[in-house]
């Protein structure tokens, strides 16, 4: 009987990891499908190029209009802390509220990116957000996109780490400080949640997509450098630091970058990578919840 209640945990925590990887895999063969379809029905045979085909309003956004959401996010992000309201307030302050308002620079980023691109798009902020076409059509295509990162993405993330464990043996494997703070419990589901599978994905796709992207294309009038520039801007900022650095995530997370970029350059709008960049961030959540219940 004792031997039943000790071992039943980990049996439980090896089901549903075995359950997971079987997922896994399911959205890796779903995904191949995909992306095999979009390259013998797509613009590749037709002889056209990936890019070609572009439904990205007109606009006027030059390097300027990356300082504004920068200044903006870095006084936000001064003043919070300055105010003692920061991620490392005092212990009165309760985890839900710190992780809130460690968005609030986000947040006003983001507003910031509206403000520029009612200024320099044509057909203002709406047309910056929402593009041209229908918002569930992008909507089902960043579905279709996440299916293919779910593809692409685990690949070159553990091609990455087998070559990083065969050159330093020793290299730590540090977890993102959200998933520790999943794992530890302190902080309330729906603040990990708001604030990872919404807030971050709308904030983050407003600026690396919709501003600095953008900006890259007009100014080096290359959309794919724009989209590999800004791919790796995004890969780079989530490598961590402090005491939970993971650079390891960088070159997947510069592929995603890279996938969204394409995706908001087809569509015109910012629904469809938003949708996948919030699957993509709640895909890791959930499973890391599955986890630690079935543990």
């Amino acid at each position: 009987m004792g031997g039943d209640a000790i071992g039943h945990p980990v049996e439980t925590a090896n089901a549903w990891m075995a359950a997971l990887e079987r997922a896994d895999l399911a959205l890796l063969a779903i995904g191949a499908v995909l992306i095999v379809a979009a390259i013998i029905h797509g613009p590749f045979l037709r002889r056209r190029g990936l890019l070609d085909d572009l439904a990205l309003a007109p606009n006027r956004m030059q390097l300027d209009a990356m300082l504004l959401p920068v200044c903006v996010w870095a006084i936000a992000a001064t003043v919070m802390n300055g105010v003692g309201f920061g991620v490392d307030a005092g212990a009165a302050t309760s985890p839900a509220i710190k992780l809130m308002v460690g968005h609030v620079p986000a947040i006003a980023a983001a507003a910031a990116c509206m403000w520029v691109a009612a200024r320099t798009f044509d057909g203002g902020a709406v047309r910056f957000l929402i593009g041209r076409s229908s918002p569930a059509v992008d909507a089902g295509r960043g579905v279709g996109y996440f299916l293919a990162a779910m593809s692409i993405c685990p690949v070159v993330y553990y091609a990455v780490l087998y070559v990083v464990l065969a050159i330093l043996p020793d290299y730590p494997l540090l977890d993102h400080g959200v998933i520790e703070m999943l794992r530890t419990g302190d902080t309330p589901m729906w603040a990990i949640w708001l604030g990872t599978a919404l807030i971050a994905p709308v904030c983050e796709e407003m600026f690396f997509r919709g501003i600095v992207q953008t900006t890259l294309a007009n100014v080096f009038r290359s959309r794919w450098l724009a989209v590999t520039l800004a791919g790796a801007i995004f890969g780079a900022i989530h490598a961590g630091g402090g005491q939970s650095p993971t650079p390891h995530v960088v070159p997947a997370l510069t592929v995603l970058g890279m996938l969204l970029g394409v995706l908001y350059l087809r569509s015109g709008s910012l629904i469809g990578p938003i949708v996948v960049h919030v699957m993509f961030n709640a895909k890791t959540l959930l499973w890391e919840w599955l986890l630690h219940r079935g543990s």
